[in-house]
C-alpha cells in the first residue's frame, strides 16, 4: 500500500508538471486519477479483510479498528472514483488522446 501512495503522488506530480504543456496534461490527469482511486479501493478493502468485523464498526464504537477510520476510507474510496470523472470514461480518454485508439462505438 505504500508502494501505491508512492506511485500514486508521483504520477499527480507528473499530472501537475504537464498542465502547462500544449495538451494539458488530460492524459497523465486521467492516469494518476484511474491509478490512485483503484489503489486506495484495493487498500481499503485489504484492510478491511485484515481487520475483519473491527474494521467495519464507526468511529466511538468500542473495538472499531484504527478507531472507525477505515470503514470510513472505504466507504470514501468507492465515492472518489466518481470525483473528476469514472474510471470507464477517463479510461476512454487515456485510450483515444493517450494511445491513438479509435473512438469506443459501443453503447
Amino acid at each position: 500500500m505504500a508502494a501505491a501512495a508512492e506511485a500514486s503522488r508521483l504520477l499527480g506530480a507528473r499530472a501537475s508538471q504537464r498542465r502547462s504543456a500544449a495538451n494539458g496534461g488530460a492524459v497523465e490527469g486521467a492516469v494518476a486519477k484511474v491509478y490512485a482511486t483503484e489503489a486506495l479501493l484495493r487498500g481499503s478493502g485489504a484492510l478491511l479483510d485484515a481487520t475483519g468485523t473491527a474494521g467495519l464498526l464507526p468511529a466511538g464504537v468500542p473495538g472499531a479498528a484504527a478507531d472507525g477510520e477505515l470503514q470510513h476510507l472505504y466507504r470514501e474510496a468507492q465515492i472518489a472514483t466518481l470525483y473528476g470523472g469514472t474510471s470507464e470514461v477517463l479510461r476512454g480518454v487515456i485510450a483515444e488522446r493517450g494511445l491513438g485508439l479509435p473512438r469506443s462505438r459501443s453503447k
